[in-house]
């Protein structure tokens, strides 16, 4: 359906082999295919679906603007509330286009290392108030003696890995940038009507001499090897790794990775947007990335200077 959607026109005929879910069925289509329309326009403006027999729908896609693409994964996040959450259509194309007249900048949020107190509140030194997980500020606890992750590398390249790659791509969209810090615990507040609680801070332990290195090596792994970054600036160090240090305790250390502002979109999938459309042969293929971006009314590229930047 996306690639038909991009085609402009077209038919695509299902058949349900459970029929007692065709509710469900409708029902998930409409959340699939609102995502991947790329304007403001309603669902039966870009196609119209028929039901056969309750065994066979037959989707017609309306014929429609080619000027815009749609897009079956964007693969970006944006920061939402506490968190963060896929980026819309709309909020991709004011991305593109804000990030196409972005002009190149040297101001960066200062660094420091600090100190911090074993099972004490985490707070950040020089803010006001508790911490609380907020648009550019996330905390991860590190499970200890679990016997499938021995040590804290294995686990953040393993299970993290994915999900930071995620707010990365969010952070490097916010002005003053974004931090992670792993070793923080969340403690839950007894008979508490707030759904948080406070953040303690609990440390990751990396013991022996290699250690720090191998995880700030995984960490940069993830940015390298998972993500694609696209820009027509210069590139500048895409994220900064600080091993904040625990008072009484010389192996343990609280890490922050710190994400700065990025002059362009940060894929946290290697193959950045996904959008298909049909060949000569009626075959789905995958748009180039310089296609979308083209069509993504907006460009990131300028001929002095590469359009994909892959750090």
């Amino acid at each position: 359906m996306n690639a038909l959607l991009n085609d402009g026109k077209g038919i695509a005929v299902l058949h349900l082999q459970n029929p007692y879910k065709l509710a469900d069925f409708d029902e998930q289509v409409d959340e699939v295919m609102d995502k991947m329309i790329p304007d403001s326009t309603l669902l039966k403006d870009n196609f119209t679906r028929h039901f056969f027999d309750n065994i066979h729908v037959i989707f017609s896609v309306v014929e429609r603007d080619r000027s815009l693409i749609s897009t079956l994964h964007l693969h970006t996040k944006v920061p939402w509330n506490w968190s963060i959450r896929d980026i819309r259509h709309d909020q991709m194309l004011n991305l593109v286009r804000q990030r196409a007249s972005d002009e190149p900048s040297e101001s960066c949020k200062t660094l420091q290392l600090y100190q911090f107190d074993l099972g004490k509140e985490f707070r950040i030194p020089g803010t006001v108030g508790v911490f609380v997980e907020s648009f550019g500020l996330q905390a991860k606890s590190v499970p200890k003696n679990n016997p499938n992750f021995p040590n804290p590398v294995v686990w953040i390249s393993a299970l993290e890995g994915g999900r930071l790659a995620e707010y990365i791509s969010a952070f490097t969209q916010l002005a003053t940038g974004g931090s992670v810090f792993f070793g923080v615990a969340e403690e839950k507040v007894p008979n508490s009507e707030d759904k948080t609680g406070k953040y303690v801070c609990e440390g990751v332990l990396l013991r022996g001499r290699n250690t720090k290195e191998a995880l700030r090596a995984a960490i940069e792994n993830t940015v390298k090897q998972e993500m694609l970054w696209l820009s027509h600036l210069a590139p500048r160090k895409p994220i900064t790794i600080i091993f904040h240090t625990i008072n009484g305790n010389p192996d343990l250390y609280i890490i922050e990775v710190f994400v700065p502002y990025f002059h362009g979109i940060a894929f946290y999938n290697k193959e950045g947007p996904q959008a298909y459309r049909t060949d000569r042969t009626n075959q789905r293929e995958l748009i180039p990335l310089e296609r979308w971006t083209e069509k993504y009314r907006g460009t990131l590229s300028r001929q002095e200077g590469p359009d994909v930047v892959i750090f």
